[in-house]
């Protein structure tokens, strides 16, 4: 059988296992279209899966997901993807960020000239705190509290700016409560300058039409009330002084502190019913009126009358509005 083979094989012109070249790789086999491939059962034909040029996606190849990229992958686009402008997104509209101004009603009703609220750490609000510490010192306190009565020289020297700083002053101490009393009838001006209403006040009280507790207000400082001047009402209110100590003497017993804000001394009846009812007077002053012949004989009337002068305040001129 090997003779015939051999035989066959040189007359078909293939070499004989003798003549073959001696190699570790099997010899390729051509397979023609008669000749199928037989794949034996027990091994597993490699298919490719993936599409090829000329076919089209089927519902099945566009349900596939790409496989995810491996993580040190860079997800930069290639050169050639920069080629091709990508279309660009419509940004959306109706949803912004703009923010809040703050409301009208975060802003204080204080004056804009009360730096003792406004500004405590400017030079002006530290002048009035050494100002505030001169006239504790100076004055007698009792233990009932101790009402201050702040006149002038002048119709406008700064009497209520004055006032109010030092009211505010001392109602920002540990020292406790403080109370501004507006008794200048003549041209009252706590109220606006604490952005309070003007009534019910001093008035109400004195002519009996409303108790005290419902005339005293709260201030946007929480150890500072106030009782106004009132609503002036046709032929007015006159002080009375045994009405008027009265009303001093409960306010002493509530308040360590007692401002009252009063016109110039001029010695009509008002002023000084009301020197007589507190227990001392300052006398504002400014700086151009110090050394005035008016000022020094103010100075030496005012004891003569009765009321107890504490000392003066004197003011700079810039802060001569009332």
């Amino acid at each position: 059988m090997g003779r015939m083979l051999d035989a066959l094989r040189r007359t078909d012109g293939v070499p004989s296992e003798a003549e073959q070249p001696r190699s570790s790789m099997p010899a390729l086999v051509p397979i023609t279209d008669a000749e199928p491939m037989l794949v034996a059962p027990d091994e597993i034909p490699f298919i490719e899966v993936g599409p090829c040029k000329s076919m089209e996606a089927s519902p099945s190849v566009l349900a596939c997901s790409p496989p995810p990229s491996p993580p040190h992958l860079s997800l930069a686009p290639s050169p050639q993807e920069h080629d091709e402008p990508s279309p660009k997104m419509a940004s959306p509209r109706g949803v912004q960020f703009r923010p809040l101004s703050p409301r009208s009603s975060t802003r204080s009703s204080f004056a804009a000239e009360l730096v003792a609220f406004h500004a405590p750490e400017q030079l002006a609000a530290r002048q009035f705190r050494e100002v505030l510490d001169a006239l504790l010192a100076a004055s007698a306190m009792p233990d009932r509290g101790s009402a201050l009565l702040f006149t002038s020289v002048l119709p406008s020297c700064g009497t209520t700016t004055t006032l109010l700083n030092l009211a505010i002053t001392a109602a920002r101490r540990d020292r406790g409560r403080a109370i501004v009393v507006d008794a200048h009838f003549r041209r009252p001006a706590v109220a606006d300058r604490l952005g309070l209403p003007a009534a019910p006040g001093l008035r109400e009280v004195m002519a009996g039409t409303i108790a005290l507790d419902e005339a005293i207000q709260t201030t946007e400082l929480q150890n500072l009330s106030a009782l106004t001047a009132g609503i002036r009402e046709s032929g007015g209110v006159r002080f009375v002084a045994e009405s008027l100590r009265s009303l001093l003497r409960q306010l002493r017993q509530r308040y360590p502190l007692v401002f009252v804000d009063g016109p110039r001394w001029d010695s009509k009846p008002d002023v000084m019913t009301l020197a007589a009812a507190c227990d001392s007077v300052l006398l504002v002053v400014p700086e151009g009126e110090a050394d005035t012949p008016q000022t020094d004989a103010l100075l030496r009337l005012i004891p003569q009358q009765g009321a107890r002068l504490a000392g003066c305040i004197l003011v700079a001129e810039a802060s001569l509005s009332r």
